[in-house]
């Protein structure tokens, strides 16, 4: 069994690997399928549960599909560049490119980043996937393929002011954070609550990506960073509580404190770092985050909208550390 979950999670860091080195939109395709393929095999990686296997059978639905978009937007941009590689949407050069076909390209390509990313309105599939997941492989694909993902999305979206995509990527930025916190409001289901926080997190995560420039890299990079030690150690909780109380339900968390202290207190931390409360981590990465947005001209309704989904997002924690 061992040798069975070693193989596809060494196949998908070879993907992660992959991704954030690409520079040629077929190389960028390989990595994206090697990390799918993998993910849709550990996602399904318990037959016996019939939770796990419906799962990974809408994760490879949903993926195909998403896959099969992002190349007909890569064979547009090929039509339109000339060529396969990065290079062409970074430099000056893209503003000579024709809109339309452009920006359709891109909009396409955006939506396969999008089902990557559980970007709204791309991201049905992530509460059904995550709960059915064992939780490990839940906290994995919750995170690796998604900093994979936003460092390949950095360098291909790094020129968007030139490419005409930046309020496109605004808006779907502030969609993703406010339906991912509205949804997780009416969980009952830790996993699934985790799901839709995660989609929330990504929506902050694209604020970076819309600021731009170098402070707007820096404050993904932050983020990021912050968002691997907040979200695996949220589903470390989930994977202790789960053993210890055989629910997955919220109110498998009632009463923590008083069977294991240490364990409510880890749980708290982590989930007030995901609010981001200062001084913890999460505050450090939401606040280069709220610096990039603020500090580029026309996006202080962007950090005024992430502001108040931090608010809204206390609202569902709150009940799992009290």
């Amino acid at each position: 069994m061992g040798n069975l979950f070693g193989s596809p999670s060494s196949l998908s860091t070879v993907g992660l690997f992959l991704l954030v080195s690409a520079t040629d939109f077929l190389m960028i395709l390989i990595a994206i399928e090697l990390i799918s393929l993998s993910s849709f095999v550990l996602t399904g990686f318990c037959l016996d549960d019939q939770r796990s296997s419906e799962a990974a059978l809408k994760y490879f639905v949903v993926g195909a599909f998403s896959t099969g978009i992002m190349v007909f937007g890569m064979s547009i941009l090929y039509g339109v560049t000339g060529g396969t590689s990065l290079v062409s949407l970074t430099g000056e050069g893209a503003a000579l490119f024709p809109v339309l076909p452009l920006a359709g390209a891109l909009f396409f390509i955006l939506a396969g980043f999008g089902f990557k990313l559980a970007l709204v309105p791309f991201h049905m599939w992530a509460p059904d996937v995550y709960e059915g997941a064992p939780t490990p492989i839940t906290a994995f694909l919750s995170v690796a393929p998604k900093a994979a993902a936003f460092g390949m999305m950095i360098r291909f979206f790094q020129n968007h002011g030139g490419l005409h995509v930046t309020v496109l990527l605004a808006v779907l930025s502030a969609l993703t954070m406010t339906v991912g916190n509205l949804a997780a409001l009416r969980q009952t289901n830790v996993k699934r609550l985790l799901a839709y926080s995660s989609v929330a997190q990504m929506g902050y995560v694209m604020m970076g990506i819309v600021a731009g420039g170098s402070i707007g890299i820096q404050s993904v990079l932050v983020y990021l960073a912050a968002y691997l030690f907040m979200n695996l150690g949220a589903f470390s909780s989930v994977i202790a509580v789960g053993e210890d109380a055989r629910t997955e339900s919220i109110e498998g968390f009632s009463g923590l404190a008083s069977r294991s202290l240490p364990l409510a207190l880890m749980t708290t931390v982590f989930l007030l770092s995901l609010t981001g409360i200062p001084p913890l981590v999460g505050f450090i990465g939401k606040f280069s985050l709220f610096s990039a947005t603020l500090q580029t001209q026309g996006l202080v309704w962007l950090a005024v909208v992430g502001a108040v989904n931090s608010v809204i997002s206390l609202a569902y924690y709150f009940p799992l550390f009290v």
